[in-house]
């Protein structure tokens, strides 16, 4: 099992997103616990998924039926093995029920794929377009079948990605990401784009911490109020993760780093039932390599708690996932507040192996 999974962090795409190369195949590994141990190992069951070309997932979502639906890539099934948008649905053990591939002459990844009011699917991502990528929405039915698909250029030939998406109120979207700054090229900063219910731009927004340096949005929800929170990575003067609340047209509200780590990255935001917010990433100090971050807020950024899961050279890194499995745990005063229960993923501090694990009620 170990040999068909590697998780590589190299270069830009550390910033950008983790990434999950299977050499041959695409593998769930849902690992399901009575117990409260984050780390344990014990599996119900596992299946695999793929051909003999690179496959892979990064993002996935407990469909209403109680199924399991995965969006990524695969080169094992496109015409001329080049990276095409891989959608897979399985019932709740594992068993496939349909796979979809979408995608063009150049390489098309999905990072995220959420279920609809319809009972059909969103997924974002990114395509190759000549030598840059562009971020893509792809809306589906509930069987995976195209409904419509829109590819976003504002003109910069310049590189931009998307990360993360959901349905807001109003049946639109909203999606969010990275696009190179031209003023400050080779830099990226954050991309908001929010789409009607057909996928039309109704705004655009960038942001960034400073005038250099990079910042990639990772993960996106609305607010009660009709607003946004979003998170993700500056590189601007600090490394750390940074997470922004906007109203409904995409204006700041407020801001917030993590200046006392030495490194820190956001990979996911929820919000909880009682109205607060939860970011989930790495947190790196002078004593310890990677660790898992958790960190809770109110809806003003003041902070509620934050905790640390790792240990001295335990080089854990959180990994998101869907939006059902909560894209992390929806937690509060360290117990679950929703009715499912929450799953947590991390890979070893090798990124060798990827581990997505339930866990019942509280993280302690």
């Amino acid at each position: 099992m170990d040999s068909q999974i590697q998780i590589t962090i190299t270069g830009e795409e550390k910033m950008n997103k983790r990434i999950i190369e299977l050499t041959s195949t695409l593998t769930l590994l849902i690992l399901l616990m009575a117990i409260v141990e984050v780390r344990g190992q014990d599996v119900l069951w596992n299946r695999t998924f793929g051909g003999a070309w690179s496959d892979g997932a990064f993002a996935v979502v407990q469909s209403n039926d109680g199924g399991i639906v995965m969006a990524g890539f695969s080169s094992s099934y496109s015409t001329n093995h080049v990276e095409d948008v891989y959608l897979v649905k399985t019932d709740a053990q594992g068993n496939q029920i349909w796979s979809r591939t979408i995608g063009t002459d150049l390489d098309d990844i999905a990072t995220d794929i959420k279920q609809t009011s319809d009972g059909g699917y969103i997924v974002t991502g990114y395509k190759q377009v000549s030598n840059v990528n562009d971020p893509f929405l792809i809306k589906t039915d509930s069987s995976g079948n195209v409904l419509w698909e829109h590819n976003y250029d504002f003109g910069l030939n310049m590189d931009d990605r998307s990360h993360s998406v959901c349905q807001t109120s109003d049946g639109g979207y909203i999606l969010a990401g990275q696009t190179r700054n031209v003023d400050q090229f080779p830099n990226y900063d954050m991309l908001i784009v929010r789409t009607d219910g057909n996928g039309n731009v109704v705004w655009m927004r960038t942001y960034r911490y400073t005038d250099y340096g990079n910042d990639v949005a990772m993960s996106i929800v609305q607010l009660d109020d009709g607003g946004f929170f979003f998170g993700g990575t500056t590189q601007s003067s600090i490394w750390s993760s940074f997470v922004i609340r906007t109203n409904s047209a995409g204006d700041i509200i407020w801001t917030k780093t993590r200046p006392n780590d030495y490194q820190s990255e956001c990979y996911s935001v929820i919000k909880t039932s009682d109205g607060n917010l939860v970011l989930s990433g790495t947190s790196v100090s002078f004593e310890t390599d990677t660790d898992i971050l958790i960190e809770k807020l109110d809806i003003n950024g003041n902070q509620l708690w934050e905790k640390i899961y790792g240990g001295e050279n335990s080089g854990d890194r959180s990994i998101n996932q869907g939006s059902n499995f909560r894209r992390l745990c929806v937690v509060g005063d360290g117990e679950y507040t929703n009715e499912r229960v929450g799953y947590v993923c991390y890979a070893d501090k090798y990124y060798r192996r990827l581990f997505m694990v339930e866990t019942i009620r509280r993280f302690e």
